[in-house]
């Protein structure tokens, strides 16, 4: 088990983010929100709400995933199971947005997902436990309670959070010109 140092920086804050409070141990949901490609977020007055934040190569090949809160974010880099999560979050995004109730958007069949994802079962089982592995310890740093898989039998879904999607090279752009 390899440790990497976790990378923080500050990035201008896209949407109203406030306080809440983190699980020891464990990463749980407090409550739904959510922030796709410029859709809004929305969330409890006086809760902490994070984005993440999937940079994805043109070919959607490579993904970059980055956590912020309030100005701040935590670098996860580029990771096999940044793919499998964005995957998740587009597919409820995709339910929300032709109105499904949100208690059943973004539900997905593993053996579904094996089909999309062009991997097994096992493969996306330890996709999923290696995020939650990267994960806790960012969200523990940034003092904050959520879900980010969701699971019921046979299913999954990605957890009731806010993310974007930005295109990595104009991301590198932009960066490069500040």
């Amino acid at each position: 088990m390899d440790k990497e140092p976790i990378a923080t920086a500050a990035l201008p804050s896209k949407v109203g983010l406030t306080t809440a409070i983190a699980r020891t141990g464990t990463v749980g949901l407090e409550e739904t929100s959510d922030a796709m490609e410029g859709n809004a977020t929305r969330g409890k007055p006086g809760q902490r709400r994070p984005t993440f934040r999937f940079l994805v190569s043109q070919d959607e090949e490579h993904v970059r995933l980055e956590l912020s809160v309030e100005g701040s974010a935590v670098d996860l880099g580029e990771r096999a199971h940044h793919q499998t999560l964005l995957m998740l979050a587009r597919e409820r995004r995709g339910d929300e947005c032709q109105n499904v109730i949100p208690s059943e958007a973004g539900w997905r069949d593993v053996v579904s997902l094996e089909e999309m994802l062009g991997i097994d079962t096992q493969h996306i089982n330890t996709h999923l436990f290696r995020a939650l592995r990267q994960l806790s310890p960012a969200l523990r740093q940034l003092a904050i309670a959520l879900d980010l898989v969701e699971r019921r039998r046979g299913q999954v879904r990605f957890g009731d959070a806010a993310f974007e999607v930005v295109d990595w090279k104009g991301l590198a752009a932009s960066r490069s010109d500040s």
